[in-house]
């Protein structure tokens, strides 16, 4: 990645996690998770975000369901195959948060 991305691609998200973390990929044997957080937004309306985190952060980190998150990352997209009615292949682009660092929130 280059160093505009890098300086220029930066999330802070702070949510409520609603689902368990499961298995996504594995990368130079490096394993990867993801799950969901629930983002509220002013109007009240709630966004239900991926993040995909690394099994290096998740051994330290609180990741049960209904406990508030705050993750620091990068916004990142991939494509992803997706087969429609009458078998016509479709691609969809997948946005989710790429997790370099996650801590519990404390509401005040």
């Amino acid at each position: 990645m280059n160093y505009a991305t890098e300086k220029n691609n930066k999330v802070c998200l702070v949510g409520e996690i609603v689902s368990d973390a499961r298995f996504s990929h594995e990368v130079y044997g490096e394993g990867f998770y993801e799950f969901f957080v629930r983002v509220m937004r002013l109007s009240g309306q709630a966004d239900i975000l991926p993040v995909t985190i690394s099994e290096r952060l998740i051994e330290g980190a609180n990741l049960e369901k209904g406990k508030r998150l705050c993750a620091l990352g990068q916004f990142r997209s991939y494509n992803r195959t997706v087969w429609a009615h009458l078998l016509v292949l479709l691609g969809k682009v997948r946005p989710f948060l790429f997790s370099r660092s996650v801590f519990s929130c404390f509401t005040a």
